[in-house]
């Protein structure tokens, strides 16, 4: 819906055809968005409680087999 929104606005309409290559790989893109939130996410969150000392580092560095 942003992309029609953006392509009339600009006066791009004729290429308004276009828009479907975008939306094809969208979700491709998308998982890549989601995948670095994820990992800022834990990231942070190992990092403060490392911080506040309430990491256990030898259940963190075990391995789960």
């Amino acid at each position: 819906m942003a992309v029609s929104v953006v392509v009339s606005g600009v006066g791009l309409g004729a290429y308004f055809p276009l828009a479907g290559g975008i939306l094809a790989i969208d979700p491709i893109l998308d998982m890549g968005r989601t995948m670095i939130n994820v990992n800022g996410a834990t990231t942070s969150s190992i990092v403060v409680g490392n911080s506040l000392g309430k990491l256990d580092k030898e259940i963190f560095n075990s391995k789960n087999d």
